[in-house]
């Protein structure tokens, strides 16, 4: 009869370690569902797809709060689609809190006598919520105040926001090339 194989902490940073990790593979957890008004940002989906989603639950579904949560690379995506969004709808005001998570990975071996492994990684972790009425304690570290309501156009598309771009980095000009 087997013996149960006891969990092992490891951390994946060294060639060895990386070398050691093909001989398992990575259990998917079951993901909690995720509240209305919550939005979990994804670094691997368009940005287009989120902003659309926040449009969404203010305007269509009339919340006065909504919650863009966001993980590593995925941070500055979530900063972007909060201005997007913010010269769009006139009056939001925001909120932004930094924190630090640690996420367990579990993997199973793929070959006889190896134990199962727990890899931790510590990931920052960004919450920006986006409100249509001012917090009651806008004293909170991280308040934002909404923009001037002449920066906002709730009729901008993503081709308005890449031209605005463009502008700044200097795009937009036409060349021509002169005698030589």
């Amino acid at each position: 009869m087997a013996e149960a194989a006891t969990p092992t902490t490891a951390s994946a940073n060294t060639a060895a370690d990386q070398a050691k990790m093909e001989k398992y593979r990575k259990v998917r957890s079951e993901r909690e569902t995720v509240p209305d008004g919550i939005i979990r940002v994804n670094r691997n989906i368009q940005a287009r797809v989120f902003i659309d989603q926040v449009l969404e639950e203010f305007n269509t579904k009339n919340a006065d709060k909504v919650t863009l949560s966001s993980l590593g690379e995925a941070i500055t995506k979530s900063v972007t689609i909060a201005e997007i969004v913010k010269h769009r709808v006139a009056g939001l005001h925001q909120v932004n809190e930094i924190s630090t998570i640690v996420i367990d990975d579990e993997y199973e071996p793929l070959e006889e006598g190896l134990e199962k492994m727990t890899v931790s990684r510590k990931l920052t972790c960004l919450q920006i919520v986006l409100y249509k009425t001012a917090p009651a304690d806008k004293s909170v570290p991280g308040y934002q105040e909404p923009i001037p309501a002449s920066e906002v156009n709730p009729d901008a598309g993503p081709e308005d926001d890449g031209r605005r771009q463009n502008q700044r980095r200097g795009g937009g000009r036409s060349y021509t090339q002169g005698p030589n």
